[in-house]
């Protein structure tokens, strides 16, 4: 399982860790960073935070929105499951509304692991 992970959350990193011990995960905290490692690999999930480091503009630069644009300009390289997982309900609703319009499905979950289901 190839997991590509936009959090900067040490804690939410560290549980990530914890949960997906199995997994090939990569992690980065920049939304360029991300945008590249998904040019350049396939992946099996995305899972965006949005508001990263003082970074909480809806849309905007520097938040997961970011990712989540370029992914809606370039279906072609969607992982085949998007979880949007950050706590920002305004952000959320705005990365799931872009993906939705050009048909790229995504789930919202606000961090609750019990939810995520990985297989």
């Amino acid at each position: 399982m190839k997991i590509l992970i936009l959090e900067d959350n040490a804690e939410r990193i560290f549980q990530f860790k914890k949960r997906l011990i199995d997994c090939n995960v990569t992690f980065t905290d920049i939304p360029k960073e991300a945008i590249d490692l998904l040019k350049n690999n396939k992946y099996d999930y995305l899972m965006l935070d949005h508001d990263l480091g003082d970074t909480f503009d809806v849309p905007g630069e520097g938040t997961g929105y970011e990712v989540a644009n370029w992914i809606a300009n370039n279906p072609e390289h969607a992982p085949d499951k998007i979880f949007i997982h950050t706590a920002n309900n305004i952000g959320a609703a705005a990365m799931l509304n872009v993906l939705g319009n050009v048909g790229i499905r995504a789930t919202y979950i606000p961090f609750l692991w019990e939810k995520i289901n990985i297989t």
